[in-house]
């Protein structure tokens, strides 16, 4: 894996459970609020709403990585 232009050892983890990827858009979307509509994902009193989180979770992974 390259970082900042260097080759660094990482293991990769996959997450697909539909829950999970919910759970990590939920934290995303906090963290990173301008995502939300490129997304497609309506945010409303600061709160993601529910539904497109579900919606966008189906079509959607996450990927840990973990530096080695």
């Amino acid at each position: 894996m390259l970082l900042k232009g260097k080759s660094i050892k990482a293991f990769a983890k996959v997450e697909l459970d539909e829950k999970a990827v919910e759970g990590r858009l939920i934290e995303y979307i906090q963290h990173v609020p301008m995502a939300a509509r490129s997304l497609g994902i309506q945010v409303k009193d600061k709160t993601p709403q529910v539904e497109d989180i579900v919606r966008v979770a189906k079509a959607r992974l996450f990927v840990k990585i973990t530096l080695s």
